[in-house]
């Protein structure tokens, strides 16, 4: 269904490309075309200008990538007020930005390519290395455009989903979260992703981290998704890892989730290595902790800057004990724990 639905998307596309007038896709609509997808014409349309939206994007890369190449600074895709960073330490692997109140603050690569999400908006001054900058505006462009690809995916769903929770917490609509009802699990989701994402960048840890996609959520409760880098993983027999985040504490709650994912196993329509299942108290390490953080000015690095040693252990071995081997998570922490 994903790979028919990317299709009808593909065939939109090709019409905003051409300009296809409004009542010739109305015809087409009225016909039966794409009706399987989107069940009214205020959808279709809503995906058609969201369509525009991403050629404008890849459009806009074009040009940043020019700018780069042309020893230029340049910014992100976020429509706020950007924060300058310059001063580049290539030995550190990070440069720096001063706030309003005049003080100074590290900022990393895993910051740069992940802080978006949190709604932050940096600019790279001419000084940050070319590749770097070349990182941070393909992560920002892949960002904006998986968001819109969300958006399109919530709006073809049934009424029943409801997309309220989700707008409420897209960095493209809303400048800061908005903690409702139901809410939990996309945020816990955000705070994991980006600490991991982060860690892979900062400590060279040999995976890359990704949010599952909408579909992917909604069709088989998934959340995260671990890379290894065979190279990188000896003796590890596992590629792609999916990994379920619940932020329920309830000990029924969560073996109802484990039969879940283990008849999800057994069905073997798993085109995954693993699964697994990982609790997080939302309160304790997502609520609270974005407040401070807010408070605090919305500082580099997002919320789990916030998290303690402690915490950040915590979260670190919880997530990769059913991953990886316990001597590599180890070996793994430690280089952690020199950039933290």
């Amino acid at each position: 269904m994903k790979e028919n639905f990317e299709q009808a998307l593909h065939n939109i596309d090709k019409m905003t490309e051409e300009n296809t007038p409004k009542w010739e896709i109305l015809r087409r609509f009225h016909r039966g075309e794409f009706d399987e997808y989107f069940p009214n014409v205020e959808k279709l349309l809503f995906v058609i200008k969201e369509q525009k939206e991403k050629r404008f994007i890849i459009d806009e890369l074009h040009e940043k990538f020019r700018a780069i190449d042309n020893g230029e600074s340049v910014t992100g895709f976020n429509e706020r007020k950007t924060r300058t960073v310059r001063d580049w330490n290539t030995e550190q692997e990070r440069g720096y930005l001063t706030s309003r109140s005049g003080k100074t603050f590290p900022v990393t690569i895993g910051d740069l390519l992940s802080d978006g999400s949190w709604g932050i908006s940096y600019k790279l001054e001419a000084d940050i290395p070319r590749d770097i900058k070349k990182r941070f505006v393909v992560a920002e462009a892949k960002r904006c455009i998986s968001e819109i690809l969300t958006d399109q995916m919530i709006w073809r769903k049934k009424p029943s989903i409801n997309n309220e929770k989700y707008h409420n917490n897209n960095p493209r609509i809303q400048n800061t979260l908005v903690f409702s009802a139901g809410s939990e699990g996309h945020i816990a989701e955000k705070f994991v992703e980006n600490f991991f994402q982060k860690l892979s960048e900062d400590a060279h840890l040999p995976f890359k981290v990704d949010l599952g996609d909408f579909h992917e959520d909604r069709e088989r409760a998934t959340d995260i998704m671990f890379h290894l880098l065979d190279d990188k993983v000896k003796g590890v027999d596992k590629k792609d890892v999916r990994v379920q985040l619940t932020t329920n504490s309830r000990e029924r709650d969560i073996n109802k989730k484990r039969q879940q994912i283990e008849k999800i196993k057994k069905e073997g329509n798993l085109d995954v290595d693993d699964f697994v299942l990982v609790a997080l108290s939302f309160k304790k390490y997502c609520f609270d902790i974005y407040e401070q953080w807010k408070n605090a000015g919305m500082l580099p690095g997002g919320p789990t800057k916030l998290w303690d040693m402690k915490t950040k252990e915590m979260v670190f071995r919880g997530v990769l004990k059913d991953i990886l081997p316990e001597e590599k998570i180890n070996e793994m922490w430690e280089k952690v724990k020199m950039v933290q």
